[in-house]
């Protein structure tokens, strides 16, 4: 809808964000526990399952941060404070420091409940690091670099030329032999985000000239 909005400046679309970005606000993002719910019983409300009350996908809440961001280029609206809380939550849970990337899911207090990482997530997290760059968080400038560095290293070498590692273990090992459908949007808006950045590409000729 954003996108139609852009293009067309047809004022139902608009409306069409706003009424999801309110899903958001009241559904979505749990602001206690500082978490993107996931799965819903009927009228918007919690699961009745443990299990589905559990789940926290850090690749999601780095996706809103970069929805947010998009929403607010759009509409001047203020979203500054949710990004921050949003991002920083979201490497705060999902991120392995060893690694330097996003675990597929974990609990809401930060406990890996799957020990994989796909490339969707890495992607997001890419997106996300440049919108709240260009927000104003300069700092992110090399972890944004560091994170396209990484996409390419672990995940787009050595596969076949045009293809991907789509997941990996917690050894690093690759788990899926199929490069899904699905991973190409997030990889090909992710690499369209990074071009679009004059100061990324920039430093990323200086320091990261293989990638």
């Amino acid at each position: 809808y954003m996108a139609l909005f852009e293009l067309t400046t047809d004022e139902v679309f608009h409306e069409q964000t706003d009424i999801i970005l309110h899903l958001f606000i009241r559904h979505f993002w749990d602001a206690d526990a500082g978490i993107l719910r996931e799965y819903f019983s009927d009228n918007w409300g919690q699961p009745q399952s443990d299990e589905h009350r559990s789940i926290v996908e850090p690749g999601h809440m780095a996706e809103w941060v970069w929805l947010l961001r998009k929403y607010q280029r759009l509409t001047d609206a203020d979203v500054d404070s949710g990004c921050e809380m949003i991002f920083s939550r979201c490497r705060e849970l999902g991120l392995d420091e060893k690694t330097g990337f996003l675990w597929d899911r974990v609990t809401p207090d930060g406990t890996v409940s799957k020990k994989t990482r796909r490339l969707w997530p890495q992607t997001e997290l890419l997106k996300a690091a440049i919108a709240q760059f260009a927000s104003g968080n300069e700092d992110l400038l090399e972890f944004c670099a560091d994170c396209l560095t990484s996409i390419h290293e672990q995940y787009l070498t050595g596969r076949v030329a045009g293809g991907w590692y789509d997941q990996f273990d917690a050894e690093g090992q690759s788990t899926k032999s199929l490069m899904p459908a699905s991973s190409h949007y997030h990889l090909v808006l992710a690499l369209h985000e990074a071009r679009q950045s004059e100061s990324l590409m920039t430093y990323m000729e200086r320091h990261h000239s293989r990638a």
